[in-house]
């Protein structure tokens, strides 16, 4: 994706990459995995409410997870990826959640138990919300996710035979965020259940200095993990504030 903007992009500068959540993790992936090829194609890293190590993590459902750990080796030793599309899971979703009002709300604040219990998504958004979500997902991503509460932030686990063909060990290797080299800026909201202060000041901290772009708190109490996207104040709180780093980023 770096490569096709930069070649319609021509001359005009590295590129300026804003993630959100699991788009920071990508990031911080590929800037790990590639430090010298990300430095010449990023100018710098926006990471909003960043997901690295997910040690703090408050939501409930995190105690779901050690169920899922005896599943997920097997699945990636069979190498089996998707899980389950969002289209199947929306045809769920869908008749239950949009069905009345107090359904809605009754969706909303389950998955608000995972994002954060407190939110400025307003009502008349919220149709609009479950016709997106649940969206599809893989079991390399369910296994990241498993991985970072665990305190581990390492490439995919093939299983002992294929993890030696691929890394050369029987266990897959951290990714060393010690070797960035682009700027990271980093945004996080207080009260998110899912990415936690707490983690989003371990990630800051474990950058190397020279990287260390800023960091910025959103601090009031109704705003959680979806409303860096959904929130009615998401413009005041996240894009203004947006707007003030990419024009110090660009010198403008």
């Amino acid at each position: 994706m770096l490569q096709l903007v930069t070649y319609h992009s021509k001359d005009k500068g590295k590129i300026i990459y804003i993630g959100h959540s699991l788009g920071t993790t990508a990031a911080l992936m590929y800037a790990s995995e590639y430090p010298d090829v990300a430095a010449n194609t990023v100018g710098l890293f926006v990471l909003l409410t960043p997901a690295y190590k997910l040690t703090h993590m408050r939501s409930p459902y995190r105690l779901l997870f050690p169920f899922l750990y005896p599943a997920l080796e097997v699945t990636n030793a069979l190498n089996l990826v998707q899980l389950i599309s969002g289209s199947n899971t929306r045809n769920i979703t869908r008749p239950v959640c949009l069905s009345s009002l107090p359904l809605m709300l009754g969706c909303l604040n389950a998955l608000n138990l995972f994002l954060g219990p407190f939110t400025q998504i307003a009502p008349e958004t919220i149709p609009v919300y479950f016709n997106q979500i649940p969206a599809g997902t893989s079991l390399k991503t369910i296994s990241y996710l498993t991985e970072a509460t665990r305190g581990r932030f390492r490439k995919y686990n093939y299983g002992t035979g294929r993890n030696r063909f691929l890394y050369g060990s029987d266990t897959p290797p951290d990714y060393d965020i010690k070797k960035i080299k682009v700027p990271i800026y980093l945004m996080y909201a207080a009260h998110d259940w899912s990415i936690t202060k707490e983690d989003v000041l371990n990630l800051y901290k474990s950058l190397p200095k020279e990287v260390r772009y800023g960091i910025y708190e959103i601090s009031n109490l109704n705003f959680n993990h979806f409303d860096f996207l959904f929130g009615r104040n998401s413009k005041k709180l996240v894009t203004d504030k947006l707007i003030q780093v990419l024009e110090k980023a660009t010198g403008q």
